[in-house]
């Protein structure tokens, strides 16, 4: 009986240390009053959207640099630029790109501050919406999407902001 007791004794105290080290940063995070800086509203993103096509090929576009220290962790060595598309985006409003395979995606500046942007974006093929989400993007970074499937290879869809 006593070995039971100690050992949920023991159990219950990891359990309790756990919890106290998860929910501390939650808590320091969620505090009000907290100061942010914040950039204005008003200013403009830069949004750049690069459409990679990723094969099994050797060939890497030099055109990629920027973004290559991403593209190392896919399964593919063989990466070429088919375009890229650039706006200029006031909180609240968007721009479409079309991509191969009759898919479109619809990148919206949500929001930013003085850090990030956030950014919704919504793919579409044969006008059916396919994926829709929403992300926080450091600024002078790029969120990468993977994952259409194009002739051997897949689409990679780095999405840069910049402001």
């Amino acid at each position: 009986m006593w070995r039971f007791s100690r050992r949920w004794l023991a159990i219950a105290s990891l359990c309790l240390a756990w919890s106290l080290c998860v929910a501390t940063p939650a808590l320091a995070q969620s505090r009000p009053g907290a100061p942010q800086q914040s950039a204005p509203a008003s200013g403009k993103v830069n949004v750049e959207v690069m459409v990679i096509e990723a094969s099994m090929e050797k060939y890497v576009d030099p055109k990629l640099k920027n973004v290559m220290q991403n593209l190392r962790f896919t399964k593919y060595t063989g990466f070429k630029l088919l375009s890229t598309e650039n706006a200029r985006l006031a909180p609240g409003s968007d721009t479409t790109i079309n991509l191969v395979g009759g898919r479109r995606m619809r990148v919206t500046v949500l929001s930013k501050d003085a850090k990030q942007a956030k950014l919704r974006i919504q793919m579409m093929k044969d006008g059916k919406k396919i994926t829709d989400t929403t992300v926080s993007i450091p600024r002078d970074r790029y969120f990468m999407i993977s994952g259409p499937k194009i002739k051997d290879g897949v689409l990679i869809l780095p999405v840069g902001v910049s402001y």
